[in-house]
């Protein structure tokens, strides 16, 4: 798990507290309620939203995520609060094992564009929440957006949809191996290569790897196939905010996609169709 401030902050207090509002504005009260999060990855999201606000989490994920280091990089002061009300489950892709109708609530964040096969989990989310419940479901970036590529500002915008996986691959070795720091496109902040890598405990071949898997994970569906994926499998959609910023369009891009190259991500909230 990652362990810079940035990190932890942006994950476990500014997610969270999205996540917690889009609950709240539901009508949606999460205390000692039992909450399911789907690809739970490093945990700091579903750890946050139990301490604002005293739900029982389950995380799951096709990798378990590792309670113990979680706890040990937060505050003290929430160790026994997540230790009794924060658990995480390795499932299988088609069953996870939970009884029918068992949770209260179900989130998932910035994972639906790495479902392999989205109606398969959304169905069996489907399954496992109460009637009563709902789904909250943020997914960015989409693949069609400028940052699809999940390589964040290390490659330029649309970089995935104008070049090759080779081109990619070979940007990613130049730029790790050859600048000091790499700076944001938007001039907020830069990074120390060296930094980076010493952090994660990496080489620089394995962090182009890693790179590499992470753009490969990506599903490359848009708004529209996630919306009738979740048609089908017996959802609703009751609430949709598109995220999305102004976006200049390099001249190669298709122009019967312009629409999906603005919609970077998407924020619902489902419930279950009778």
């Amino acid at each position: 798990m990652a362990t810079n401030e940035s990190w932890i902050k942006s994950h476990f207090e500014n997610a969270a507290s999205e996540l917690e509002t889009l609950f709240l504005d539901s009508g949606f009260q999460l205390k000692n309620k039992r909450i399911l999060d789907i690809g739970a990855g490093d945990g700091l999201i579903a750890a946050g939203l139990v301490t604002k606000s005293g739900c029982n989490v389950t995380g799951i994920d096709l990798i378990e995520t590792n309670k113990s280091k979680l706890i040990e990089a937060l505050p003290r002061k929430y160790r026994k609060l997540l230790d009794s009300q924060l658990d995480f489950v390795k499932v299988d892709r088609a069953n996870w094992g939970f009884a029918d109708n068992v949770f209260d609530g179900i989130y998932s964040w910035s994972a639906a564009e790495h479902f392999e096969d989205s109606v398969g989990i959304y169905s069996e989310a489907r399954r496992v929440l109460s009637p009563s419940g709902i789904f909250v479901l943020q997914t960015y970036p989409l693949w069609n957006s400028r940052w699809g590529h999940h390589l964040d500002t290390w490659v330029p915008e649309f970089f995935h949809l104008t070049k090759s996986e080779e081109e990619i691959e070979n940007s990613l070795k130049n730029i790790i191996r050859s600048r000091v720091s790499v700076e944001l496109s938007n001039g907020k902040k830069s990074f120390e290569v060296n930094e980076i890598l010493s952090d994660r405990e990496l080489s620089r071949d394995d962090w182009v790897q890693n790179c590499m898997r992470t753009f490969r994970s990506t599903n490359k569906i848009d708004a529209s196939a996630i919306f009738q994926a979740l048609h089908s499998s017996g959802f609703e959609i009751r609430r949709l905010e598109v995220i999305s910023l102004p976006t200049l369009l390099p001249s190669n891009l298709n122009a019967l996609d312009t629409l999906n190259y603005g919609i970077e991500g998407l924020k619902l909230v489902c419930v279950p169709r009778n």
